[in-house]
């Protein structure tokens, strides 16, 4: 047996060896069904799931019937509404149901207005929304909060354009996994979560907060069973919540994500609340921390079910 021959010999049986040892399971060790001898993940993991103690706060009146995305700042609930030309914050007045209080953004104009979130100084409005997978124009428009606010207020903005560097192909499809309605500031950056139509898994990119022209970077992969149209990151930056939906089970559902390594959000425990169904809670488009124990959800008018501000209680949630 010559020298190349006696090689590939090795080579094969160390490939068969490799093989035998790579098995298949869940690799999360924040899994209920973690495998400690598995090395490649296959997809199988499962998390503590239960009922979301879910009240409503106020059905809304027409002006939010497409409303998209929320966030509370200044004792304030701050939303966006998506339809194409919009170039307006508005904030909910939580009695009466209606806009309280606006800020116009004069030279912006929404393409698919989907989120919206703050910093300590500036409120971010995400022009996300990619349902086809073509848009070479994604960007977030950094907007200065004014101090004070008052019912009818102005402010300028700054364009933070971005690409995903994964995506190679702009052709018209909506078998996409290139749109997201999720973003949430931290520490300089925006970090986004996709809402994937191919799978029921979405992907972390991190964005810095600054204007120009970035390339997103991939984070991390989750498979959330469903489709991500909202995210929230609590003051102080120990929990995460994300919001969606699964048309085919018809359910309506929020991530707790806690005790991840940095900004690694998807290294932690994770906990699955199972809210309702579609038909009942309708699809949720905006969820916030109100304070540790409660987030503010809200839905957008579909299926004959009214736009509404829900509270849900994570109190009890370990």
């Amino acid at each position: 047996m010559n020298y190349r021959i006696t090689s590939l010999y090795t080579l094969v049986i160390f490939l068969l060896l490799t093989n035998c040892n790579s098995k298949k399971g869940c690799t999360d060790p924040h899994s209920t069904s973690f495998d400690t001898e598995a090395k490649i993940d296959d997809g199988s993991c499962s998390y503590p799931s239960t009922a979301g103690n879910i009240s409503t706060v106020r059905k809304l009146k027409k002006d939010f019937e497409e409303l998209s995305g929320l966030k509370y700042v200044d004792k304030r609930l701050w939303t966006i509404i998506d339809p194409a030309g919009e170039d307006m914050i508005y904030s909910i007045n939580l009695v009466t149901g209606e806009p309280k209080e606006t800020i116009k953004v004069p030279g912006i104009s929404s393409i698919n207005f989907e989120a919206i979130t703050s910093s300590d100084t500036d409120f971010f409005i995400g022009d996300i929304g990619n349902n086809k997978g073509n848009r070479k124009d994604l960007v977030i428009y950094k907007v200065p909060i004014p101090s004070p606010i008052t019912i009818e207020n102005t402010s300028t903005a700054e364009e933070i354009k971005f690409h995903y560097p994964e995506q190679k192909d702009f052709r018209s499809n909506t078998s996409t996994d290139f749109d997201a309605e999720a973003i949430f500031y931290k520490n300089g950056y925006i970090y986004l979560f996709t809402k994937n139509n191919t799978n029921t898994k979405t992907s972390l990119y991190e964005i810095p907060a600054t204007p120009g022209n970035h390339a997103a970077r991939l984070k991390g992969i989750f498979d959330v069973q469903g489709k991500i149209t909202d995210a929230d990151i609590n003051p102080d930056g120990t929990k995460v919540v994300l919001i969606g939906h699964n048309k085919d089970t018809e359910q309506v559902f929020c991530w707790l994500l806690k005790d991840y390594k940095g900004t690694d959000f998807f290294t932690g425990t994770k906990t699955l609340l199972q809210i309702g169904e579609l038909d009942e809670i309708g699809q949720a488009e905006g969820v916030t921390f109100y304070n540790d124990k409660n987030v503010f959800i809200s839905n957008e008018k579909n299926n004959g079910v009214p736009a509404n501000v829900y509270l849900l209680d994570i109190s009890k949630i370990q």
